[in-house]
């Protein structure tokens, strides 16, 4: 079953059907993309998409007035090559070559030794599957992680906190419950009443202690 930021390489046809309008005056980047060689991201569905196609997001390395060209696309299940999960992405070997990615090699040891697997996902991700320098000095850290006890994400979000100090990187930690909904670390740890969830099909919003309830249960 897919999930958000799940990365999908896809198929050479599908590629060169998704990008043959798309120009670009990097030409290894174009042969990249039509090639397949670069995966792209599990997002939700929006109205008028055919059913039972898989809704994609691409992300370039290029930017153009200092915002990221992005193209979103479907296509069907049989054109799917490879998926690989946040959690398989966070596994690989990289280069720690900006802040972002010296904080996710830091995390990982670190979050290791409070019992908690992380998943990793956005630019940081799609450098370390592709190559290409999709971060900079700017660069946020995306992580994912799933559902731990309340004391063990307290543990996590205190973390979390220390690695932003050390790195001066934003990290955000999205919590993934068993229904499919993520909710962000910092919110969780910091509103009263109601938190945002968001999952593959839809957003919605949370009552906060109800989902602390659940945590507790684990």
């Amino acid at each position: 079953m897919l999930q958000r930021h799940d990365l999908l390489h896809i198929s050479v046809q599908a590629a060169q059907r998704i990008f043959s309008r798309w120009r670009t005056s990097r030409v290894a980047w174009q042969q990249a993309f039509a090639a397949g060689e670069l995966p792209g991201i599990v997002r939700r569905p929006v109205e008028g998409e055919p059913q039972g196609d898989i809704a994609l997001g691409f992300s370039f390395p290029e930017r153009i007035n200092g915002q990221r060209q992005r193209l979103a696309s479907t296509i069907m299940p049989d054109e799917v090559v490879c998926l690989l999960t946040p959690f398989e992405v966070a596994q690989r070997t990289f280069v720690s070559r900006t802040p972002a990615l010296m904080a996710l090699a830091d995390l990982r040891e670190r979050f290791t030794h409070l019992d908690c697997v992380p998943g990793v996902w956005g630019s940081t991700a799609l450098e370390i599957i592709s190559g290409f320098h999709y971060t900079d000095r700017q660069s946020d850290l995306d992580i994912v992680i799933d559902i731990h006890p309340v004391e063990q994400l307290c543990a996590v979000y205190q973390c979390l906190l220390q690695l932003e100090q050390t790195h001066q990187t934003r990290i955000d930690v999205e919590v993934r419950w068993p229904t499919g909904y993520g909710i962000n670390l910092k919110e969780l740890m910091t509103t009263q009443g109601q938190i945002l969830g968001k999952s593959l099909n839809d957003v919605r919003l949370f009552d906060k202690q109800v989902l602390l309830a659940g945590a507790i249960e684990r």
